[in-house]
């Protein structure tokens, strides 16, 4: 087993013992672990924000790329709040446009 050495005062010549490591050389190590975990949370890719359902709506192209990598994508993209957004918008379309239609054949009836 190890001993531990008694800490005796620096005196000129001689070389102060103690703990095998002293408390500035510990003190310096904390830089040097923190540092890569730093780097590793700043090297994440930042989100992108999701795109809401009345901005798909308005622009068809935008809805028809998120439904391509929804569909292309995997379960878990599947199960984003992008996808369930195309979905909403997909949805509030085709009821505006079944809604049009019923319009114009009520007025072609009216004619």
């Amino acid at each position: 087993m190890f001993q531990r050495k008694t800490f005796v005062k620096n005196r000129p010549g001689r070389v102060e013992s103690g703990h095998y490591l002293s408390r500035a050389v510990r003190m310096n190590r904390l830089p040097l672990v923190l540092l890569p975990a730093l780097l590793f949370l700043g090297c994440a890719e930042p989100e992108k924000p999701t795109v809401s359902t009345a901005t798909l709506i308005e622009d068809p192209t935008l809805l028809d790329a998120v439904l391509a990598r929804c569909t292309a994508g995997d379960e878990e993209f599947r199960a984003s709040l992008e996808c369930k957004n195309a979905r909403r918008a997909v949805d509030a379309v085709a009821v505006a446009e079944a809604e049009e239609k019923e319009k114009e054949k009520e007025k072609e009836k009216e004619k």
